[in-house]
């Protein structure tokens, strides 16, 4: 359902989304940044990395908690704001205890309300992983590691979102045949 916003209201969501916009940036950089310096402090392999790629790690968990955390604020932001579905009369509660379906109806729910932070976990351990298996092959360069892991990283990354993308575009098709049945029962 789309929500017609008037100028007020666009401008305290711009607001809002702005101050944890820069929250979730300042965020970051110090998880970033006390990560990097726990790592160079603990562990031999990290110090000797470039700083390029240092500096790549600290982006990236900037960045993973600037879209993840701002993106998680604005669904409450409308949740609070606009309250739940209008097509939809019952509460969350209610509807949590009579979800029909098993265990893969629930799972889809989930996945559904928190792609992006199962995508982020998943991208992040599996590229962690290559990376570690990539340190672990003696008989490449530094040169050859780092394309390889980037290789892999682009990869993992194009494979989450595809995957993403089919099972949102399946969930879709889903709760559109179940509109149209239910519009049809009236």
């Amino acid at each position: 359902m789309v929500k017609v916003l008037s100028e007020k209201q666009e401008k305290e969501l711009d607001t809002f989304l702005l101050t944890n916009t820069v929250y979730s940036t300042a965020l970051g950089t110090v998880v970033g940044v006390a990560a990097n310096y726990l790592l160079t402090k603990t562990w031999p392999f990290y110090r000797r990395l470039p700083m390029g790629i240092k500096g790549s790690l600290i982006g990236a968990s900037i960045l993973g908690f600037m879209t993840v955390r701002t993106e998680g604020q604005a669904q409450i932001y409308e949740r609070v704001t606009y309250g739940s579905d209008p097509d939809v009369q019952e509460t969350e509660e209610l509807s949590a205890l009579t979800k029909p379906g098993g265990f893969a109806d629930r799972s889809m729910d989930y996945f559904l309300e928190n792609k992006y932070k199962i995508l982020g976990s998943v991208w992040a351990v599996a590229a962690g992983g290559s990376v570690y298996a990539l340190y672990l092959n003696k008989h490449i360069t530094w040169t050859q590691r780092i394309v390889q892991a980037r290789m892999y990283a682009q990869a993992l990354t194009i494979a989450g979102l595809l995957g993403a993308a089919a099972v949102t575009s399946i969930a879709k098709k889903a709760e559109e045949a179940k509109k149209a049945e239910n519009a049809h029962k009236k």
